[in-house]
């Protein structure tokens, strides 16, 4: 689907043309373009080469996707890639939307192959006013970027929860590791664009909004610690997991043992007074039996109470 936005500065209006209508709205230099393309079809993702000339290898980076965040600088306008949280997964798992941005003077387009949060309340707000965004590209950008990175937060959070709540399993937490470093991963690159965003040598970003980008930037840094908090929960956890099932080997070890030693001393008396004893000391077959039962207990339950003594089990 693509949605186009054209805002004309001077009438303060904004329009909602369609593809065949998009040069025209282009050439006029009074208009602010901003074009989404989400999930969008072959025709739809034609404007890319075909209307906006965008270069052919931006193009299909953009199109193709399984891109990590990253950013490009042409002559006229910049393309990065940055990833949103995926909301409709946030309680299941971390899951990351990738976005294409290409940035100019006077447009801006977006390319995503799935519903972004962020980009879906900014087209409520412009929708409303769109004075407050399509003035500027650039403000339009923050906007959008602003909330993604918000984002970020919560669904830290909730897999911080899924990581405290988990059970001790090792097929789990090996899902929730990978997810971790998932979001070390990109939430260690998306602060590199960021930073790149907010940098004074970057074209197609008013330097009075630079300030802005650099407060979306310290956002990211926050939720990389906040990922690091993940990591060493998921550390305490793997470790407490190793520890408890250390523990439980040693204790079924030690009541092994116990069990083993008690057996053996039994069968070793059972064997050492065997012979005919009674007729020794002249006592009968039934007092002897009962004698010697007796004292094969005593001696079993001394090695079991030694055993308990000495806390092996």
């Amino acid at each position: 689907m693509i949605r186009i936005f054209s805002y004309s500065r001077s009438s303060t209006r904004m329009e909602t043309p369609g593809i065949s209508d998009l040069t025209r709205h282009l050439a006029d230099t009074d208009r602010v373009i901003w074009v989404d393309l989400e999930d969008p079809d072959d025709e739809e993702m034609g404007v890319l080469g075909g209307i906006f000339g965008f270069h052919v290898l931006a193009a299909e980076d953009c199109i193709q996707g399984g891109y990590l965040p990253m950013i490009n600088i042409y002559d006229t306008y910049a393309f990065f890639v940055l990833h949103a949280v995926d909301f409709a997964q946030i309680e299941d798992q971390f899951q990351t939307i990738e976005v294409g941005f290409f940035l100019g003077e006077r447009f801006l387009v977006t390319h995503h192959a799935k519903q972004v949060k962020g980009i879906f309340d900014s087209r409520g707000k412009v929708a409303q006013n769109p004075g407050t965004l399509l003035n500027a590209p650039d403000l339009l950008l923050h906007n959008i970027v602003d909330a993604m990175t918000d984002h970020y937060t919560p669904a830290i959070r909730a897999l911080i929860n899924r990581i405290e709540r988990v059970a001790q399993s090792a097929e789990v937490i090996e899902t929730l590791g990978i997810e971790v470093a998932r979001l070390q991963q990109m939430g260690k690159l998306q602060e590199a664009v960021l930073t790149r965003l907010a940098q004074n040598n970057l074209p197609f970003i008013s330097d009075p909004f630079r300030i802005y980008f650099k407060n979306v930037e310290t956002h990211m840094i926050r939720a990389v610690q906040f990922s690091e908090s993940c990591a060493f929960t998921l550390t305490a956890r793997q470790h407490a997991r190793l520890l408890d099932a250390t523990q439980q080997q040693l204790k079924l070890e030690r009541t092994l043992t116990v069990l083993g030693t008690t057996l053996a001393t039994a069968i070793c008396l059972t064997l050492l007074l065997d012979p005919k004893i009674s007729d020794i000391i002249s006592i009968s077959d039934s007092a002897w039996s009962i004698g010697a039962l007796a004292f094969i207990t005593v001696v079993s339950l001394g090695v079991a109470g030694l055993f308990k003594l000495k806390k092996w089990f």
